[in-house]
């Protein structure tokens, strides 16, 4: 393993680690680094939520596809699934104004975008205690839509919550 190449004493030194949310690797860092803090990183946050968005959008093209509902198929297409979960900076005008026709035709996949947006908007938090203000709220969110694959990463993120809010303070 990475740590077996730090001595005793660097261990102990060691503050901070991040990890994805897997617990053999939490429950190791914790037993080799007894006082480091956990931390989930940024990325491996992103790449659940957008897992949790596209089980949601492999729902709704299932759906689309058994109504015949051309334009959604067309938008809900494996391929597509970067676009659908990507910011609007990182878009041209012609994806983002096909996105905007799809979230007024589908409204769970509107309900799943806003979900991720809120989601990051959380994470760009500098504070724990505002961290924390705008997590309530995607939870608020989250209940109100009852998409089950976000319900699902709900649960992870009440698990890991404390590591997440090391990423929030040590960036």
């Amino acid at each position: 393993s990475a740590l077996s190449v730090l001595s005793s004493g660097q261990k102990l030194a060691v503050e901070k680690f991040a990890v994805d949310m897997h617990d053999p690797y939490i429950l190791a860092i914790k037993a080799q680094c007894p006082n480091t803090e956990v931390v989930i990183d940024r990325f491996h946050l992103a790449k659940k939520i957008n897992e949790a968005f596209d089980k949601l959008r492999k729902i709704e093209f299932k759906k689309a596809r058994e109504k015949k509902d051309q334009l959604s198929q067309d938008m809900l297409e494996p391929h597509r699934r970067f676009i659908l979960v990507a910011r609007d900076a990182d878009l041209s005008k012609s994806e983002i104004k096909l996105i905007d026709r799809l979230r007024l035709a589908n409204r769970e996949i509107d309900c799943g975008m806003l979900m991720v947006e809120y989601f990051h908007k959380a994470l760009d938090q500098k504070k724990v205690r505002d961290f924390r203000k705008v997590l309530a709220r995607w939870y608020q969110l989250c209940r109100n839509t009852r998409l089950k694959p976000f319900l699902d990463f709900a649960k992870t993120l009440r698990k890991y919550r404390k590591n997440i809010e090391g990423y929030i303070t040590s960036r």
